[in-house]
């Protein structure tokens, strides 16, 4: 799945709050503030401090079945597709996501309460300079996008994402080769074959996942989701609706039980590379793995990230901060002038490489 990108631009922050908690001392609206780690009103300036409360993992044959977060309600976007839970109550007239103004909402969606949270610890504010840091970074920026680009607008946005504990038993057995080269012939007629040591192996081995994490959103990709990650999802708090005071929540995609499948995916993919590490060989003639999965349990925790989309000459693109370590990824424009530049020099340096080996010697 490819980012949401889409051509609405930027996206309106904080339209609608995800869930209303009202000031006992003026009656005002209180939202979370992630550098205090508090709820204050924006009125008067009262503040209240959350409890925070280390969560565990469920067995995964468990399966609550209340109904999505009970007092709130689900819209999705026709536009982008995703699904944004709200507060009972308020109106959603534009996606957080892609700032569509056309989301559609969806009575009683059956789905599970977040087992965990993890809170905003990055302001709108310090999620911008991380931003402009990384865009600075990237060679083939425009220069006048590094000099003048400006984050007008933001999304905090707790994504859904799920947790995988599994310890793993895999046997396997297969067909391994080691190249090697050997001389053949004599004087002019010598030269050299490279051969194939063929061997086979089988056994057994074990490994344990610990927090496997998968998206399970509408809008980011697991690879963007993993080029902003880790968050620190061993150290998730129950899930307390407090921390979303102010922000938006996306309602997860999918389920567990289609996550688990891509977790398996990734499972796999471990295992078969950490057997073929035992042995030392360049060739697989064939490498059958069946893999166990004991002890299994999950957490489905929503992680705090900071989402904006823009245009640049018209074309869109988006960048996401993770809202506890501040850590960015995103899409941005490429000059043409620096990639031709750096084709060019590419080829030059190849030129010379060539002429060396051909001519220099």
């Amino acid at each position: 799945m490819e980012d949401n990108v889409n051509d609405y631009g930027e996206v309106e922050a904080r339209l609608s709050k995800t869930n209303i908690i009202k000031c006992d001392s003026c009656g005002s609206n209180m939202i979370y503030e992630p550098k205090r780690g508090v709820i204050y009103c924006e009125h008067c300036g009262a503040s209240r401090k959350i409890e925070t409360v280390r969560t565990n993992e469920r067995d995964f044959d468990y399966r609550p079945t209340n109904k999505v977060e009970d007092g709130r309600q689900s819209f999705r976007c026709a536009n982008c597709g995703a699904v944004t839970v709200f507060a009972r109550g308020e109106i959603a007239t534009t996606c957080p996501f892609c700032g569509a103004a056309n989301t559609q909402h969806i009575d009683e969606m059956p789905g599970i309460t977040p087992t965990a949270i993890i809170p905003f610890a990055i302001s709108k504010d310090d999620s911008k300079q991380f931003y402009l840091k990384w865009i600075k970074k990237r060679i083939f920026a425009p220069r006048v996008l590094k000099k003048t680009f400006t984050v007008d607008k933001m999304s905090g946005v707790y994504i859904p994402c799920w947790t995988f504990d599994t310890n793993t038993v895999s046997r396997y057995e297969g067909r391994l080769g080691e190249t090697y080269t050997v001389t053949v012939g004599t004087g002019k007629n010598s030269h050299t074959v490279t051969k194939v040591r063929w061997f086979r192996v089988s056994g057994i081995y074990e490994r344990f996942f610990d927090d496997l994490t998968i998206e399970d959103s509408s809008y980011i990709s697991q690879k963007s989701f993993d080029k902003i990650s880790p968050f620190n999802t061993n150290n998730a708090n129950v899930f307390d609706a407090s921390f979303m005071a102010g922000f938006k929540a996306e309602r997860y995609r999918t389920g567990i039980d289609e996550c688990f499948k891509k977790a398996q995916e990734v499972i796999q993919n471990t295992v078969r590379k950490a057997i073929l590490n035992r042995y030392h060989a360049d060739k697989v003639d064939y490498l059958n793995v069946n893999t166990q999965y004991n002890d299994k349990k999950y957490k489905y925790v929503v992680v705090p990230t900071w989402i904006c989309s823009y245009q640049y000459k018209a074309k869109p693109f988006n960048f996401f901060v993770n809202g506890q370590t501040g850590k960015t990824y995103g899409t941005y424009p490429k000059s043409p002038i620096k990639v031709g530049f750096a084709v060019l020099l590419g080829l030059i340096v190849l030129a010379g490489l060539i002429y060396y080996f051909l001519c220099g010697k």
